[in-house]
């Protein structure tokens, strides 16, 4: 799944390196591995202070602009996350998303893309756990002191559910995957195979 989402991740060409940021937990010790194996660069910290991992392997990029993409979004869409890059390039934000204040993608194209600076205050005023966890949870509940704005998509389409969080999902992508064009679809394309894999359920 993790390869699926960093070749995707690689399609955007307004994204300069790509960057696994995992815990330091042994059992993690497949993610590094991978990793190495694929050549992607890899940083491990804390398993509870995702953000504290956030700019550290933002430091170590010498990062200007951070793109997040979680691991588990099989289906994450370059087109979309270009969008979302661009829209934030054209200046005059902080933070840029297209989950934040509201949702119209399906859940699992989710891109935030932020400047460094926004990332360091993010790390010095977040200090509840869950804030520390979430990332950019401080922002989400702190809007008044940043500048945001949302990459939204014409249709409502957040009822769609493209992430893997249970077995459930992961049993969805694998019979999903085989219907799409090819490994990096975009996101029209996976709603037409969506439809073709709940044409084969009626059927």
């Amino acid at each position: 799944m993790l390869w699926h989402v960093v070749n995707r991740v690689r399609q955007v060409r307004l994204i300069d390196s790509v960057l696994v940021a995992t815990t330091d937990l042994p059992e993690d010790d497949a993610i590094l591995d991978f990793c190495v194996r694929e050549g992607v660069s890899c940083t491990r910290g804390s398993a509870t202070d995702v953000l504290d991992r956030y700019l550290k392997a933002a430091h170590l990029v010498n990062a200007d602009v951070v793109v997040r993409v979680t691991g588990d979004c099989p289906l994450w869409c370059p087109q979309v996350g270009s969008r979302v890059v661009r829209r934030f390039l054209k200046g005059g934000y902080d933070y840029v998303s297209n989950v934040f204040p509201w949702r119209t993608w399906p859940d699992g194209l989710d891109t935030e893309v932020m400047s460094m600076a926004t990332l360091k205050l993010l790390w010095e005023k977040a200090q509840l756990p869950s804030d520390r966890e979430h990332v950019t949870q401080y922002l989400h509940t702190h809007p008044d002191e940043f500048r945001f704005t949302n990459e939204d998509h014409w249709a409502q389409l957040c009822l769609h559910r493209w992430t893997v969080d249970t077995a459930g999902d992961l049993a969805f992508m694998r019979s999903l995957y085989p219907l799409l064009p090819n490994d990096i679809s975009t996101m029209p394309q996976t709603l037409k195979a969506i439809r073709r894999w709940h044409a084969r359920l009626v059927n």
